[in-house]
């Protein structure tokens, strides 16, 4: 999901949990976005991962083995009182997958049904360790992909999408699984600081930085141990003020003490001056080809 809010990105995990979830084939589903604190991880928030359990083909005891279980004079299976099947040595296996599922790449066509939202490239298939040492690999998120350099933002995203509209043409190549990454930039908020003014109130620009970096970021208090764990206790204003810019850069409280709080705002216009503001960090795109078990042997 490129270029969205973290709580976009946790909405549509939410939805794919569900969507896969709704196959009878599946038997779980745990839904992952972001990264650990690893220099191993390069996984952005706006790439999503999911673990998929499929269900066994036939169902099976605690060890794995195939169960047989009761069935009538016409092979339809019996269920007990509280429709459960009842087991039964000279029964029928019972089998869990509908008619028109024969082996687990038809459950993979399944989730690749229901998995199609507004935004999201097609799932790769491939396992959560393997995806990492791809993206260290190649620098993206797929195993294979085309990388376009170039001094033009506008250049590059207009070849970008030239070229993903050329290979969906393809024949060889899955459309769903072809995208251009689109270059609009990540929103910053540049707060530019005024130090002639805020001179005036006995203030420093590491003063007011470091109560921007509290306000915005939180204040480590002290950290939790638990074995080889490490867990920072960080104080912050709540998620409903940080949202908003005009509380994000309130001044040092204990400076303007007495104060009324919209003359705290009023002194914030005077003196710092908020833009929202869109920087690409790197002038590069990538298309990402995913799902290319047809082109490439793993």
């Amino acid at each position: 999901m490129p270029h969205s809010g973290n709580q976009v990105n946790l909405n549509y995990l939410k939805m794919l949990d569900m969507a896969v979830t709704s196959i009878p084939e599946v038997s779980s589903v745990v839904g992952k976005a972001g990264r650990v604190e690893s220099t191993l991880d390069p996984a952005p928030m706006s790439m999503f991962e999911n673990i998929i359990h499929y269900k066994s083909e036939y169902k099976t005891d605690q060890n794995g083995r195939k169960i047989t279980f009761s069935v009538d004079k016409n092979g339809e299976f019996i269920k007990n009182k509280n429709g459960a099947l009842i087991p039964d040595e000279e029964g029928k296996y019972f089998r869990q997958w509908r008619p028109h599922i024969k082996n687990p790449d038809d459950i993979w066509k399944e989730i690749v049904k229901v998995s199609q939202f507004p935004g999201l490239t097609s799932p790769p298939k491939l396992q959560p360790i393997e995806t990492r040492l791809i993206m260290l690999q190649t620098g993206m998120r797929a195993p294979m992909g085309i990388k376009i350099q170039g001094d033009d933002l506008k250049v590059i995203e207009a070849f970008g999408l030239a070229l993903e509209n050329h290979l969906k043409n393809v024949e060889e190549i899955e459309t769903a699984s072809i995208f251009s990454d689109r270059i609009v930039g990540k929103p910053y908020l540049l707060i530019d600081i005024h130090r002639h003014k805020i001179a005036r109130y006995g203030l420093s620009i590491a003063q007011v930085q470091k109560q921007i970096q509290t306000l915005i970021g939180g204040m480590p208090l002290t950290t939790l141990i638990h074995k080889r764990e490490r867990y920072k206790v960080r104080v912050r204003y709540p998620r409903e003020l940080r949202n908003k810019a005009a509380y994000h850069i309130l001044l040092v409280n204990y400076t303007f003490e007495g104060t009324r709080f919209d003359e705290i705002l009023q002194l914030q216009k005077q003196l710092l001056d908020l833009k929202l503001k869109r920087i690409t960090s790197k002038i590069q795109t990538h298309i990402a080809k995913a799902g290319i078990e047809k082109l490439i042997d793993y």
